[in-house]
């Protein structure tokens, strides 16, 4: 979306006469919702100087380099310079642009182009004169028990009572209007009261989901533009019974969609976007008879592996005490809603299961009750949620302080495991090749502090040393002691030595191979133990069958072929505007997830740019639409960047007529989930 404009300007010269030096004006207007100042601007492929080439920072004016091609102006100007208009800068501020042009002699009339550019490190601001669009309907369960109040509306938001709700059983009533810009935005409030003797049950999770309809274009980007948070949440006296509480209702209107960029032309009405709070059911509040005791506490893991297994959850009271408790896998670790599949903890048949369950405990006569929970395995990050509730069987316990009755009150996060998926790729010639071998995927549990997991340290020994040149088992060291700390089943790497080979025996400075391999004399040799970090992988590249040839290119450095394990630069190549997709000189290095920076980046504070696909050796898509000069460089790291797991060794070699590219990946920093790319157009050589 524009965020100003730029008027144009004219001067008169003779056709075939040079022109004496011209300082054209220009001037910036802000569009409605936008304040502009002179810093804000500068011109691409220039720099900011004191007027006179010598770089400075400040001065709003921006010179030609003498880089050909980077300057993003006619070759005819020189220089730009932006001053404010008004001293009392604000929404009324203009910025002119003085433009000086160099003498030069047209034949004819003559258009003269620049780009003048936002600056990501002094960008536009919104101001409270833009605004968007909202429109929410937000419904809910009708009860003469209870007082529901809409209050706390943003100045240009209104309600309607769309149904009463006392006929149809469910109230629905329209928050609408506009907000502005570019900022977050709390629209209404939601203040619920139960009458006298009434409470709500919220059945062990607080209510409350957006509904967005699926047919309609936006849906991805409104789903993150509302949200709500929970205030004043009031219980009766010592019962842990809900009587009140606020929802307050956030928007944010979502920078990769305008109301005009509406793809289907439909009002924001029309949507029909909607808050349903329809599980929000209010219910008497049972009276608690003499002698029903009390609940101090609970107890529980804070976190489980994996793996999952058996922990248990401790619940201190008075002796007799009865409670109501229940375990919830919510949808995701943020998440107060519980899974739609097994959510729900059955302590009877010691699973989750898909439908509501809960268990009635009785405090035992030492004053705590345990219930032990199997948590299953997985790979994924898991929440569950402890509530417990003292109402059983209209006999009502007191519950502690400390005792969770609602979601997020206790919290179990299981930890699930990160994979590295290793995959060969090629850009340049595919109808060389046949069909690609499959993905290769290494698997590490994720890590959390007291997981009482133990990473065997890698243990290396280099060594020289070799076969003769011959075809053997029998390795010869010939560095003095190496042999010492050379022990059987370490894995063996260097030139010559075949793929998978271990120590099978060692006597002396005499290695027994697992397997025959050929390695010249002196030649570096590394051992490794074999611990379960170093894993090992092998891809067999077949040609197609229609007579082309394979070979390894022996110029190749296999390392830099291997790519997505760490940062890596690259330059753009050509200039665009507003696009998610970029030419690059070349992708090699960069996977899908990384982060993109660089001074050329604009994004919103507190996100990031990152890789969506890579779709080519000389193109990337990206999560959100930027602006690139021709020959900027950008950074990419972070994202699926696999921490500190490394390559350790790689080869490839012509067997037959296919190509086997081997070697081994130290998994023992795998601290994310992780794609890694073998580049074998630049490893093997087609010929037809």
């Amino acid at each position: 979306m524009a965020k100003w404009t730029t008027s144009s300007n004219t001067f008169v010269t003779t056709a075939g006469g040079t022109t004496a030096e011209q300082g054209i004006t220009l001037t910036l207007s802000p569009v409605a919702g936008y304040s502009i100042e002179a810093k804000n601007f500068k011109i691409g492929g220039g720099i900011e100087t004191n007027g006179s080439k010598a770089a400075a920072s400040g001065t709003n004016i921006w010179e030609a380099t003498d880089f050909v091609g980077q300057w993003n102006a006619d070759s005819n100007i020189t220089k730009v310079i932006f001053t404010n208009v008004l001293s009392t800068l604000g929404p009324d501020n203009t910025v002119l642009a003085t433009i000086t042009v160099a003498p030069f002699t047209p034949s004819a009339e003559v258009t003269l182009s620049i780009g003048i550019d936002e600056r990501t490190d002094n960008p536009i601001k919104a101001t409270g004169g833009g605004s968007r669009d909202v429109c929410l309907k937000v419904h809910w369960n009708y009860s003469a028990n209870q007082t529901v109040t809409i209050a706390g509306l943003a100045s240009a938001v209104s309600s309607e009572v769309l149904d009463a709700g006392s006929v149809s059983g469910e109230t629905v009533e329209r928050i609408s209007g506009t907000v502005p810009n570019g900022a977050t935005t709390a629209i209404a409030t939601i203040k619920f009261e139960a009458a006298e003797g009434y409470r709500f049950n919220v059945s062990g999770s607080w209510p409350g989901a957006f509904v967005f309809p699926g047919a309609f274009y936006p849906v991805a980007f409104f789903k993150k533009a509302y949200s709500f948070t929970m205030k004043d949440i009031e219980t009766a006296a010592g019962s842990g019974n809900l009587v009140g509480a606020t929802y307050t209702i956030y928007y944010t209107p979502p920078v990769d969609l305008d109301d005009s960029e509406n793809a289907l032309g439909l009002a924001v009405c029309t949507l029909a976007h909607k808050l349903d709070l329809m599980s929000l059911i209010i219910a008497p509040i049972p009276s608690a008879p003499p002698g029903s005791g009390s609940i101090h506490n609970i107890t529980h893991e804070s976190d489980v592996g994996h793996d999952g297994g058996r922990k248990l959850i401790k619940v201190f009271g008075t002796a007799g005490a009865k409670y109501d408790i229940s375990v919830q896998k919510k949808t995701n670790t943020t998440s107060i809603v519980t899974a739609g599949a097994n959510g729900y903890y059955n302590f009877k048949t010691g699973n989750f299961q898909t439908a509501k369950t809960s268990f009635i405990g009785t405090i035992g006569s030492k004053k705590v009750t345990s219930h032990p929970v199997n948590f299953p395995r997985v790979t994924s990050k898991a929440r569950y949620d402890i509530t417990i509730s003292g109402l059983v069987r209209g006999v009502t316990a007191v519950l502690g302080q400390r005792v969770p009755v609602l979601p997020g009150e206790a919290v179990i996060l299981q930890h699930g495991v990160n994979v590295l998926t290793i995959k060969p790729v090629t850009y340049s010639d595919p109808a060389g090749f046949g069909p690609m071998p499959s993905d290769i995927t290494i698997t590490k549990r994720q890590r959390f502090m007291g997981d009482g997991y133990t990473d065997t340290l890698l243990g290396k020994v280099r060594a020289k040393g070799g076969t003769g040149g011959i075809s053997s088992t029998r390795l010869v060291l010939s560095t003095l002691k190496a042999h010492s700390r050379v022990t059987p089943g370490m894995i063996v790497t260097g030139v010559g030595i075949a793929h998978g080979i271990t120590v099978k025996a060692i006597n002396g400075h005499i290695v027994t191979l697992s397997a025959v391999s050929t390695v010249a004399a002196s030649t570096d040799i590394s051992f490794i133990n074999n611990n379960g970090v170093i894993v090992p992988f092998s891809f067999t590249i077949t040609p197609n069958p229609s007579g082309h040839a394979l070979t390894v290119n022996a110029s190749a450095v296999l390392k830099d072929n291997f790519g997505g394990l760490s940062a890596v630069k690259a330059q753009v190549n050509g200039t665009a505007v507003g696009t998610l997709t970029h030419a690059l000189d070349d992708t090699r290095g960069i996977v899908e997830g990384m982060v993109v920076t660089g001074s050329e980046v604009f994004v919103a504070a507190g996100t990031n740019l990152t890789v969506a696909e890579v779709l080519s050796a000389k193109e990337i898509l990206l999560s959100e639409k930027q602006s690139f000069v021709d020959n900027t460089i950008l950074t990419f790291s972070g994202g699926n960047a696999a921490g500190k797991t490394k390559i350790y060794s790689i080869q490839a070699n012509k067997v037959g007529s296919d190509i086997v590219i081997t070697g081994y990946v130290d998994s023992t920093g795998l601290e994310a989930t992780a794609e890694a790319i073998i580049y074998i157009d630049g490893i093997i050589t087609v010929t037809p």
